[in-house]
């Protein structure tokens, strides 16, 4: 199986773009300021501190490679365990003696989060797909990638990896796949 890339986005710290990426990785200089967030364009600032930063960097890539497809795209969102952290949050505070919350963490607590998100946003009129596969992320969503390419004509294929939330950084990669399983 071939797969060609027409765009690529890219989003980290002090790389605000895939192009930056590479000129890191060819030994450029890379700095980080200790308080970035992401901020994506065109995200009200209202709008914005509803979502996760794990959305928020999510869109900003998403929004590098949306100018180089139709507007009928199909999306695949593939996400190493989704939205970690705010699911980490809501277990939290459901284990506190006194249960607060937020009903916003339930909206982001899901691994499609960022996708729904990214739709409403760019108006995204074409198919969708969100994959959170823990290692198999990459695999899974270039596969899914290529079968929407046999139903459409173009695919925008984003995936995300972030470090899992402090409480579950002991388990060992079994245990994490089953928590994830029972979710």
């Amino acid at each position: 199986v071939r797969v060609y890339l027409n765009a690529l986005g890219f989003a980290a710290p002090g790389l605000g773009s895939a192009t930056e990426l590479s000129a890191h990785l060819r030994g450029g200089q890379w700095s980080a300021e200790p308080d970035w967030r992401p901020s994506p364009a065109g995200l009200a600032p209202r709008q914005a501190r509803r979502l996760s930063d794990a959305t928020r960097l999510a869109i900003m890539a998403a929004w590098q490679i949306d100018a180089a497809v139709p507007d009928d795209t199909a999306w695949v969102f593939a996400s190493s365990t989704g939205e970690g952290w705010a699911l980490n949050e809501i277990l939290a505070a459901l284990s506190a003696a006194e249960i607060m919350v937020q009903p916003l963490r339930f909206q982001n607590s899901v691994h499609n989060a960022a996708l729904g998100q990214w739709s409403i946003l760019a108006g995204a009129k074409g198919p969708a797909t969100s994959i959170a596969a823990y290692d198999d992320s990459v695999g899974a969503g270039f596969l899914k990638a290529r079968a929407a390419k046999q139903a459409a004509n173009h695919v925008g294929t984003k995936r995300r990896q972030f470090p899992l939330t402090p409480a579950c950084r002991h388990c060992d990669r079994s245990s994490r796949r089953s928590m994830m399983s029972t979710w």
